[in-house]
This record gives structure tokens, C-alpha cells and sequence, in this order.
């Protein structure tokens, strides 16, 4: 998988922790460190952890490969309103598969390495996501930025490493363009 991310985009450290990122502690009883159990684990990311459950996506995020889980909190689900709770019924399952899936990259990827491509390339880069669509990363006047072309979420400064990848808290829910 590192390999795939990797010709998609130039970042540094796939599959590697920076330093000064912090270790992934357990995130619940009988966790193995996952991508998947620090989503479960954490107090603001529980609408994001039941849609992976829902979905049956956990346990790709379980699983060895390495992955980025770009991770909207729980005030992002909820800025969606009704769109947000149509999204959550079960017969909308397909599209919140297809939106989950917008949100997972190959690979580990962190804030350091997406800074750093970004000052290599000297602009925005971009990485393809599960779903087959491409994200772009930028640096904004209030920190870094993720888009794909229908949304635009801040990523958090802080990350989770976990044994199979990394979590990235954003601040909004990347929702495909209309």
C-alpha cells in the first residue's frame, strides 16, 4: 500500500511515526492499537466509529494494511443536519460506504509528510482515497486544509498513530460535489 501512495503522492514517512507524534495508546479494552480501535476509543469520534461499525468498514481499518483515516469528529457529523441523518439510514448505506471511503488514504500518512510535500512541491498536493476520488492538501492562513472537490476541512494539529496507520482529525465531513 505504501507503494501506492507513495506514486500518487510524494510523502515522506509511509508506514514510519514521526517523532513527537503520539503512540496510540489502547483505545478500549482488548484493543490492538488499530486505525479502527482509536477511532472506537476516542470521546470524539463516536458517530464516525458507529458509521464504520454500520458500514462494515472497521474491519478494513483492522486489518494489516496501512491506512489514513481522515476523521471528522462528531460536531462535523452533526453540522450536516437532516442531510446528516439521511446519510445515517440504511437504505443511504451505499453513498455513506462511498463518503467513508473518501476519507481513507493508502498508507500512513502525517501531518509532517504532508507538510513536507507541500513545501517540496511548493503548493497544494494531492492523494487518491479509497473511494477513487483525489484529495488535495494545502497550507491556509489558519493551518492545513484537505478538499475534494465538493468539501474543504482544517485538519487538527494533533494525529494518532496506530499499528496500521494514522488518524487525522478534521473539522468537517468531505462530502462528494453535487
Amino acid at each position: 500500500m505504501c507503494a501506492a501512495a507513495a506514486g500518487l503522492l510524494t510523502l515522506s514517512g509511509c508506514g514510519q511515526r514521526d517523532e513527537g507524534e503520539k503512540p496510540i495508546a489502547a483505545a478500549s479494552e482488548g484493543s490492538d492499537g488499530t486505525v479502527a480501535a482509536a477511532v472506537a476509543g476516542s470521546g470524539d469520534h463516536r458517530k464516525l466509529a458507529a458509521a464504520l461499525t454500520d458500514t462494515q468498514l472497521a474491519p478494513v481499518l483492522d486489518g494489516k494494511g496501512d491506512y489514513t483515516l481522515l476523521a471528522p469528529s462528531d460536531a462535523a457529523f452533526d453540522a450536516l443536519g437532516d442531510k446528516g441523518a439521511r446519510l445515517a439510514e440504511q437504505a443511504q448505506r451505499p453513498l455513506m460506504i462511498a463518503v467513508l471511503r473518501g476519507h481513507i488514504l493508502p498508507g500512513q500518512v502525517t501531518p509532517k509528510s504532508i507538510e513536507a510535500a507541500i513545501a517540496r512541491k511548493n503548493g497544494p498536493v494531492e492523494m487518491r482515497t479509497m473511494a477513487g476520488n483525489t484529495v488535495t492538501f494545502a497550507k491556509g492562513a489558519s493551518g492545513f486544509t484537505v478538499s475534494n472537490g465538493g468539501s474543504t476541512a482544517t485538519l487538527a494539529e494533533a494525529s494518532t498513530a496506530a499499528s496500521n496507520g494514522a488518524v487525522l482529525p478534521i473539522d468537517k465531513v468531505l462530502l462528494p460535489a453535487q
